[in-house]
């Protein structure tokens, strides 16, 4: 009964650092429009094994991914060249790889403020006050760590004309049940605000989908608890939907003795969660040979198309 109290009791707001006085209100997206999440690992990368180029055990970004000819930017270029990119949700957002570094390089107009390491970064900026929200306590209900989950009605447009609610989190948790936990919080939360039927919910939530394809270190599970949280709610798992017969592991580059080739990414972690809004495309960003390059992270990053005819609110 105490750790409901907590978890219900504990919630902050915040505000954006832009505001906007946009009229008549905004209407739900017409045009497909794409959103991204990545685990940036504080621009650290994981070094290959191969005549590596960086130090990825420093936050030293002229040694790290970060550096000038590191992979760290340069693999960041899959979300700043493509216009239909609206939003990108960030982890590990430190060091060398803070929300507004990375807004100042995408060329974006604005990035919350960070909460242990997770962001919400958005092209045209959003309208009205993002939302924060604790949905994680250490040592509460299994949690590692503490962890947010921020939101907001991203802007579509330059104009700000059509906008769509957006969340970012990052669960952190030793098993099944503290995962669980944190689902069930991020979504309690998100259908008791404003677009409860209709928003999108993206993160490294970390815990496990079944490997359809048995790799070294991966996982032969057959169920995931927490992803049924999500699916009970009416989420829909833009991989698992768009692309059922893949495994789409989105971690963890260059570990030696899993994956296959070795060093290749080996559980799925990472998820785009849509709620009223049907995704059309997803595929992974960040890509690497493993073992023979640097990797810019430890996870590949994650981008889903939605297409949106407003018949869904």
């Amino acid at each position: 009964m105490i750790d409901r109290v907590v978890m219900i009791v504990v919630a902050t707001i915040s505000t954006v650092s832009i505001a906007r006085a946009v009229s008549p209100a905004p209407q739900p997206p017409t045009a497909p429009f794409k959103v991204a999440n990545w685990n940036v690992r504080s621009g650290m990368g994981i070094a290959g094994r191969v005549n590596p180029r960086i130090n990825s055990d420093t936050t030293d970004c002229a040694l790290n991914a970060s550096k000038p000819g590191g992979p760290f930017w340069p693999a960041m270029d899959a979300v700043k060249d493509d216009a239909d990119v609206i939003a990108l949700g960030v982890q590990e957002a430190w060091a060398c790889a803070t929300p507004q570094k990375i807004r100042a390089y995408l060329g974006w107009r604005h990035a919350t403020p960070e909460r242990n390491g997770t962001a919400l970064v958005t092209r045209y900026g959003l309208r009205g006050p993002h939302t924060v929200h604790q949905v994680a306590f250490k040592g509460v209900e299994g949690a590692s760590e503490d962890q947010w989950l921020f939101g907001g009605d991203v802007c579509i447009d330059a104009g700000c004309a059509a906008t769509v609610r957006i969340y970012v989190a990052h669960f952190t948790a030793p098993d099944d049940d503290g995962f669980t936990a944190q689902a069930r919080n991020t979504v309690a939360f998100v259908t008791s605000e404003a677009s409860a039927a209709r928003n999108i919910i993206i993160g490294d939530l970390n815990f496990f989908m079944a490997n359809r394809t048995r790799v070294p270190c991966g996982t032969d599970r057959a169920t995931s608890p927490p992803a049924e949280v999500f699916a009970a709610a009416g989420y829909v798992d833009a991989w698992k939907t768009l692309k059922p017969g893949t495994d789409g592991a989105t971690g963890m580059w260059n570990r030696k003795g899993c994956g296959s080739p070795e060093g290749g990414l080996f559980k799925r972690i990472d998820y785009i969660y849509s709620r009223g809004i049907q995704p059309t495309d997803v595929r992974l960003f960040a890509m690497i040979r493993p073992m023979v390059q640097d990797a810019p992270s430890d996870h590949a990053g994650i981008i889903a198309t939605f297409a949106d005819d407003g018949s869904q609110k």
